[in-house]
């Protein structure tokens, strides 16, 4: 939808990382907990910090897992998206955030 939306076929962001969290909690990754975890994170977020939440798997995963992604920029070529440089500075909830999110990384967006 996103996608269809702006034009992008590629997002760069962090994904929320289940291994990651549930490191820091008892749960399971891809469980209902975790899930959970994704609701607090998600509301502990500055809105601010990012430019909308996306479905997308990251360029070269073979299994074409979807992660759940902040994105901060979108672009058509994977390979100048990866070239940007992300300023986090201005972004303090992705820093404080990163105990549970993984990135940057470019995604292929979801329809």
């Amino acid at each position: 939808m996103f996608r269809m939306r702006l034009g992008f076929k590629y997002a760069k962001g962090y994904h929320f990382d289940h291994d990651k969290a549930c490191q820091k909690f008892p749960c399971k990754p891809y469980t209902a907990d975790a899930f959970q975890i994704i609701d607090f994170v998600v509301k502990a977020m500055n809105r601010d910090d990012y430019l909308t939440v996306v479905g997308g798997y990251r360029v070269g995963d073979k299994n074409m897992r979807t992660q759940f992604v902040f994105m901060l920029d979108g672009g058509d070529d994977p390979d100048d998206l990866d070239k940007r440089s992300v300023d986090l500075d201005s972004r303090p909830s992705i820093i404080a955030a990163q105990s549970f999110l993984s990135g940057p990384h470019i995604y292929v967006l979801q329809n």
